[in-house]
């Protein structure tokens, strides 16, 4: 219940499966892990193949770091697969398209709008609306119902994500994107679903476009200064 008095029910399964493994070839012992998780009973990760699955793929990784060997050092391009490396677009754009960040002015994007921010070619997406996907949401925790929001539109930056508060101290639109820790934090504006829409190039192009570079496609965690944007 708001303070308006606007009453709002929901009903928000989160389940997440992770697995962790340690494989040991004579003096050396590596670690796999991997995980799922969505908006969906739990039931479902009972399910044989639905584990099985990510133990083989924890056991995947354990076994290539058993036969990696040290990285070359230096600068080089990098290449980023599906999946786990959006945490840097999580982490470098996402946090700081955040309203109350470009409120207070402490975000690398503040005063950007309407600005070239990326390349032509970098769609960036809010949309808590997805059904069933770890970030989705009917309403925020403010009652209000999520959207697709267009935070940067071909490299262009077209706006925050907002909550009310935010939304009415900057004379915008809310955004569906009040979101509270518990019932003991006020809500702030934060990410449902950031995504990039994908281009039109062909993957094999992209890989081929590189000599001498890193394919990465596993990340175990990321951090930025959303001030700096490093």
């Amino acid at each position: 219940m708001r303070a308006d008095g606007h009453r709002i029910r929901d009903v928000r399964p989160l389940v997440r499966l992770n697995v962790s493994v340690v494989l040991g070839e004579g003096n050396r012992q590596e670690s796999g892990s991997h995980g799922v998780g969505d908006r969906i009973g739990f039931g479902t990760y009972l399910e044989t193949a639905n584990w099985q699955a990510q133990v083989d793929e924890a056991i995947r990784q354990a076994n290539v770091n058993l036969s990696s060997v040290p990285a070359p050092a230096g600068e080089m391009q990098v290449v980023l697969g599906p999946g786990w490396p959006g945490i840097l677009l999580h982490e470098a754009i996402g946090h700081g398209l955040e309203g109350d960040f470009n409120r207070k002015q402490t975000s690398a994007f503040s005063g950007l709008l309407g600005e070239r921010v990326a390349s032509p070619d970098v769609t960036v997406l809010d949309d808590g609306s997805i059904n069933g996907r770890r970030g989705s949401l009917s309403v925020d925790d403010e009652g209000t119902a999520t959207e697709c929001t267009t935070l940067i539109e071909n490299g262009i930056l077209k706006g925050y994500m907002q909550d009310r508060l935010n939304a009415r101290l900057m004379g915008v639109a809310v955004t569906g994107n009040g979101r509270r820790q518990s019932f003991a934090h006020m809500p702030m504006p934060r990410m449902t679903n950031t995504f990039m829409r994908a281009g039109n190039r062909d993957p094999e192009e992209i890989l081929a476009c590189v000599s001498n570079g890193i394919y990465a496609v596993n990340f175990g965690g990321g951090q930025v200064d959303i001030t700096s944007g490093k």
